[in-house]
């Protein structure tokens, strides 16, 4: 499960209407943590306890409470007094068990840290956006340039919950401990590489005081219940699917091919690829499979918009249909763009230079007769809302689904967290993915994936999950085979048969 921050409160309200009021939450919170903290770290003599004045803090003093009573010679600094009553109240159980331990002076901090196995990070919660002021900046500093293994309460002091963003200065845990459920920050960057290994602990909240997540993670099971399946015995090339790519310009061509390779690998059962004439040549000389359909092009290399007879027959007979990838911008690729969007009744997935032909008039994707996927990485993204991307990350859930219920179209927001959002506000975060990605063609190769699952029948929901969720491991295995540095699309699609051999050849595990 996972869950923003206003959700998590609600989780607490509803947790006291089902009898299970919050300092009983965060006392069992402290004694949960304690309990993961014995677990993890064994042999504790010294720990340092880092409070802030809000609930994350009093979750802190319960913990050192525990680590009181059970013989840790424990220090507690607290960077502001308790300003919750919640914490008021853990504060003054802390006195009465040993006050000595409490100091709002921090002269002898570097040196006790220095000497501690443990320091908790009880500083920030969920309610954290922003900057740090310079003494906590410090502080932070000096945690993490300390040997002690580092635990965070809840998440990372200096990490946004709902977005992963780090302001100028983020706590570097060794072990995070997540109370009732993991938050957006436990997966997306950067806030995921300060979190360390991750254990979500019960609370005590009752079964009754939860509700339906809308963010969820995709898991390979769900990948697995669907490609598991062997294809029937008795079939045509016509059951899997006609899917339209209107790709590639002068210049190009890498990227047509790229987008078409993925697909034919994916499985569709036939690939139609509409692009330039000048590029024919080179496509067709570097891919056999597909159906070409050689356009005519304008004087920039590109689809011209003299095609829509040719065009128009060719969009009828698709069950799917890709456009964008590498194609350019222009008057001609817009009136292309424009038409498939008009004319398709069947799923469009507008990739790369389709989004940018879009940009002037976003408002004509609500035309889509069926669904429709926009595959736009976070600088295609921006320019889509004509903000930064700092802006689009400092909010990402809210914008996405924003995004996705106005214009009633899922939204592949592509990144080392690929996000994906329904109009219906569920949100799928993918966690496949490796830095080897980063290079030229892999966003091709992902968009004609989902297209080639879509043409096959898979809603549009289950081809982005499914597409991203391969897409990821594609890049990891050919990390692994290849290195990092001379991974490419290629190699990746090269790739994924071995992944979907190891689903079919494991069939009922």
């Amino acid at each position: 499960m996972l869950y923003t921050r206003n959700e998590i409160i609600s989780i607490e309200n509803n947790s006291e209407k089902f009898g299970v009021d919050k300092p009983t939450l965060m006392e069992n919170a402290g004694q949960a943590a304690f309990e993961s903290i014995s677990r993890r770290f064994c042999n504790i003599s010294d720990a340092v306890v880092v409070c802030g004045g809000g609930n994350n803090g009093g979750d802190g003093l319960v913990v050192a409470a525990h680590l009181i009573k059970a013989g840790v010679k424990t220090k507690v600094y607290l960077l502001l007094p308790p300003k919750t009553d919640l914490a008021k109240k853990m504060y003054d159980r802390l006195c009465e068990i040993d006050s000595e331990a409490i100091s709002f002076d921090f002269n002898d901090f570097n040196n006790d840290i220095n000497n501690a196995d443990i320091i908790v990070d009880a500083i920030f919660g969920t309610g954290f956006r922003g900057n740090i002021d310079d003494k906590t900046k410090k502080i932070i500093g000096l945690i993490n340039l300390s040997k002690a293994g580092v635990i965070s309460l809840d998440l990372p002091s200096g990490a946004q919950c709902d977005s992963g963003v780090i302001g100028n200065t983020c706590v570097k845990s060794n072990f995070t401990v997540s109370f009732i459920a993991l938050k957006p920050c436990h997966v997306l960057y950067p806030a995921a590489e300060f979190c360390g290994e991750i254990e979500c602990v019960d609370i005590g909240v009752p079964q009754e005081a939860y509700f339906s997540e809308t963010i969820h993670l995709i898991h390979e099971n769900d990948v697995k219940c669907y490609f598991l399946k062997k294809r029937p015995l008795v079939c045509n090339k016509y059951d899997f699917g006609r899917l339209t790519l209107v790709c590639g310009s002068y210049g190009m061509a890498g990227a047509a091919k790229i987008a078409a390779s993925a697909a034919v690998k994916c499985g569709a059962g036939i690939v139609a690829v509409c692009l330039p004439k000048s590029i024919y040549e080179i496509v067709s000389s570097n891919l056999s499979e597909p159906v070409f359909y050689p356009l005519n092009e304008n004087a920039f290399g590109r689809i011209s918009a003299n095609n829509v007879e040719i065009l128009s027959p060719i969009i009828k007979r698709s069950d799917a249909i890709l456009v964008g990838c590498g194609m350019g911008c222009d008057d001609d690729t817009k009136r292309v763009v424009t038409q498939i969007i008009n004319e398709a009744e069947c799923n469009i997935i507008i990739d790369a230079d389709g989004i940018n032909c879009v940009l002037e008039n976003i408002n004509i994707i609500k035309r889509a007769k069926s669904d429709l996927i926009l595959t736009p990485h976070m600088g295609e993204m921006s320019r889509l809302l004509g903000i930064s991307v700092n802006e689009i990350q400092s909010d990402i859930i809210n914008i996405g689904r924003n995004f996705s219920r106005e214009y009633n179209a899922i939204l592949v927001l592509k990144g080392p967290r690929t996000l994906i959002f329904e109009p219906s506000g569920e949100v799928h975060i993918n966690t496949t993915a490796d830095s080897s990605m980063a290079t030229a063609g892999t966003g091709d190769m992902l968009a004609g994936m989902i297209a080639a699952f879509c043409a096959e029948g898979i809603g549009a929901v289950d081809a982005a999950r499914f597409a991203v969720f391969l897409h990821g491991k594609s890049g990891v295995m050919s990390s692994e085979i290849y290195s990092q540095r001379a991974t490419t699309p290629t190699t990746m699609i090269k790739c994924l048969e071995e992944l979907f051999l190891n689903y079919e050849t494991n069939e009922g595990d």
